[in-house]
């Protein structure tokens, strides 16, 4: 995550530049958060503020302070951004706390009980943009320390910081997930057949073992496939660090009875961004159904941008990730039928479930590559 990917679908150009930093407060066992958001173009303020963060069972310490402000930055942005599909625009973390920079780069892993739901909360958000995160000097971040101490000294949170979470908090979506919705009220994919795919760059992982090109064979871990049935793959991939550890992860339903027919996750490298490691889980679930034996397919996932680009509602414009589309449109021409469908988190869990296996691990499971 040291370098920043290109985010090809937002609604602005803007790199946003996050700095925060924090002051405990020994008295209470509070926090103090400072937050300050520059445009990386002309280095204009474009949003400060400060937080009191109160304990709720032990004293706050900072590292789980600054996740905290990490987190509220990152919800901010996502508000300042306006971004029209929830997802974060370019950001470049700055922090002059090195354990969070290393933890976020994968360089560290998080064995502490405290800061992993923290950890995991800034790591949902971050795999919804192309965001990298870089150690800076504490002189760099020294204005938010102000504004931190500044929280501690009223003891409270000031009115933008407060303003902006009553926004946040009244976008937040209520109780979208519908479990009960038939996984096929999808959105279809218009594929023309006079599309020249075989023109497109042929794609391959060149910094790991597997290529897009070569097939897949299949662990013994799979049920009886019929080619008239229509299957559904959910998918889901993420990055430790965006460039970082990524992984990712694939199940494959029986759609009239909802049973789990074929599972598996891939281990990518340590060097892959959030929407690499999405594409990755449609390609190698696609690659991983035809061999099955599957002829009718629904995929759904829970990355907005990556269907709407296989859709053909985004363009691709980051080069990094024009490969992978051209091989997810290649793959999807192999299908009788072909449909996507964008789906809640809530709904993908099993998905991101073996992604993080993936990552933990850094193996593959559920079939091999030849």
């Amino acid at each position: 995550m040291s370098t920043a990917s290109t985010c090809d679908e937002t609604n602005t150009n803007i790199t946003y530049i996050l700095r925060f930093d924090n002051h405990i407060d020994k008295v209470t066992g509070g926090a103090g958060v400072g937050i300050i958001i520059y445009d990386s173009t002309n280095g204009r303020e474009l949003w400060s503020g400060h937080g009191f963060k109160q304990r709720k069972q032990d004293n706050l310490t900072k590292n789980v302070a600054d996740y905290m402000a990490l987190n509220d930055g990152l919800q901010i942005i996502q508000l300042l951004s306006s971004s029209s599909d929830g997802n974060l625009p370019r950001i470049e973390i700055q922090t002059s706390n090195d354990l969070i920079s290393k933890q976020l780069n994968g360089e560290y892993r998080v064995s502490s009980k405290t800061l992993l739901p923290w950890y995991r909360k800034v790591c949902e958000l971050i795999q919804s943009g192309d965001v990298a995160t870089v150690k800076v000097d504490k002189a760099e971040t020294k204005l938010a320390k102000q504004k931190a101490k500044s929280a501690v000294e009223g003891t409270k949170s000031d009115e933008n910081y407060k303003n902006a979470f009553r926004d946040i908090m009244s976008k937040k979506p209520q109780n979208k997930v519908d479990e009960d919705s038939h996984p096929l009220k999808s959105s279809s994919i218009s594929l023309d057949s006079s599309d020249d795919v075989s023109s497109m760059i042929e794609p391959s992982f060149s910094r790991s073992n597997c290529e897009l090109g070569k097939k897949t064979e299949l662990s013994n871990n799979t049920q009886s496939i019929s080619a008239a049935k229509t299957y559904i793959l959910r998918f889901d991939g993420g990055s430790r660090g965006n460039p970082g550890i990524a992984g990712a992860g694939m199940v494959l339903y029986d759609s009239e009875d909802g049973s789990e027919v074929w599972s598996g996750h891939q281990y990518l490298g340590d060097r892959f961004t959030n929407n690499e490691a999405e594409y990755t889980g449609l390609i190698t679930g696609l690659q991983c159904a035809r061999s099955l034996g599957v002829e009718n397919i629904v995929a759904q996932g829970d990355s907005k941008l990556i269907l709407q680009q296989v859709e053909g509602k985004y363009k691709v414009k980051a080069a990094n990730l024009q490969q992978y589309h051209a091989a997810a449109i290649s793959l999807s021409k192999e299908f009788a039928s072909f449909q996507t469908n964008h789906i809640e988190r809530a709904r993908n869990a099993r998905a991101d479930e073996l992604a993080n296996r993936a990552m933990d691990t850094r193996q593959n499971e559920g079939f091999d590559i030849q």
